[in-house]
């Protein structure tokens, strides 16, 4: 229910399902996400922030590498950047872009805020990202692994955090793709591994909150998530009621069916959600798995 008011779910027991991606061509579409299409103005009044559990398989040199979730790309219909995206790149660290100005996409370094951890994610181990953009400048984004806020590699010149400063994030398409960077050509993949609940708020929330949804998910002895509608411990009311998006990858307790993966919270006017396709997969690629603890 929207409004002032937060359900707590019923039987709400965790999400004990995920999505095993092959690292070869799987990810999922999910479609049309306007209200998912931050502007600066919209990043720099209110903030954003996106949540994700990741288990990369390992055995890669480097293991886990690519988009984990990328907002208004160009769904394979061009080879340039667009939108927001997040993910790990090929040093197995954790990044997060705004990419494009008003009227052109991103390019290297060009026409693009950046930033990028200075630490690796984990292998062979479920591990919870959270990436924040606090505002419309880049110098400010942080992000958390396992509700522990991570050093950002510094801004100079080899390690530039990009150079857009007017009106960044030109969208191509209204489409957000999981596990894919959406383009046509120098494509990229999520590696090898499984991607578990995803959640896309509307706001930069707090270290404290971030801390608090950690803590829940992995606390024994249910440790297969936590509800994103409801408020606990330092993730408070105000939290939940900006969450913009809420995919439980499969999950039993809601109304996912092979090949779709439903979003679970609505976030149109007319109650449509952000429905997510799995490409290139089977139904035997949402799995029961032994989750965050």
């Amino acid at each position: 229910m929207k409004g002032n008011l937060i359900l707590k779910q019923p039987d709400y027991s965790g999400n004990n399902h995920v999505l095993n991606v092959d690292g070869n061509n799987d990810y999922m579409s999910c479609g049309a996400t306007p209200n998912l299409h931050f502007s600066r103005a919209n990043i720099g009044t209110h903030g954003v922030t996106i949540n994700v559990w990741y288990y990369a398989k390992g055995g890669g040199s480097p293991g886990g590498q690519g988009p984990l979730v990328t907002i208004g790309g160009a769904g394979g219909a061009s080879n340039d950047y667009y939108g927001i995206q997040v993910g790990v790149n090929n040093a197995s660290a954790m990044y997060m872009h705004t990419l494009g100005n008003s009227t052109s996409p991103g390019s290297g370094f060009q026409q693009r805020n950046t930033r990028v951890t200075s630490t690796t994610v984990p292998t062979s181990q479920w591990n919870m990202i959270t990436y924040v953009f606090t505002d419309a400048d880049q110098y400010n984004w942080k992000i958390y692994l396992n509700g522990v806020q991570q050093a950002l590699n510094a801004c100079g010149f080899t390690t530039a955090c990009g150079t857009s400063t007017t009106s960044p994030v030109y969208y191509s398409s209204p489409v957000t793709t999981i596990g894919w960077n959406g383009r046509i050509a120098g494509t990229d993949y999520i590696d090898s591994g499984y991607i578990g609940d995803i959640g896309i708020w509307k706001k930069g929330l707090s270290a404290s909150a971030i801390a608090s949804l950690h803590s829940v998910a992995t606390a024994a002895p249910n440790t297969n998530g936590v509800d994103l509608l409801s408020p606990n411990v330092y993730y408070l009311q105000a939290d939940a009621l900006e969450l913009a998006a809420w995919w439980r990858m499969g999950d039993p307790y809601g109304s996912d069916t092979y090949p779709w993966i439903n979003d679970d919270w609505s976030v149109n006017g007319d109650d449509t959600r952000y429905t997510a396709t799995m490409t290139n997969m089977a139904s035997n690629d949402i799995v029961t798995s032994s989750l965050w603890g």
